[in-house]
């Protein structure tokens, strides 16, 4: 049961993988766009935009080797 749990948490994980990628190209291409068209005050809109979307990124692809140390630390 716990196993069967864990695979389906494993495989939830790789397909989100798959869509943090493009959606952090979409995001980027946002901020992008509120940097250069976002007159003065352009790179204050586009900033969170910037960050928000590396901070997701690295949370996505970092997911894997946190259920793998969760995984090891948590027993039942």
């Amino acid at each position: 049961m716990v196993e069967n749990l864990a695979n389906l948490a494993n495989e939830m994980i790789s397909w989100l993988q798959m869509i943090a990628v493009p959606a952090t190209g979409v995001t980027l291409a946002i901020g992008g766009f509120n940097h250069m068209f976002g007159g003065r005050n352009g790179f204050e809109k586009a900033k969170p935009w910037y960050i928000g979307s590396a901070v997701g990124l690295v949370i996505a692809l970092g997911a894997t080797s946190i259920t793998s140390f969760l995984q090891s630390k948590i027993t039942f």
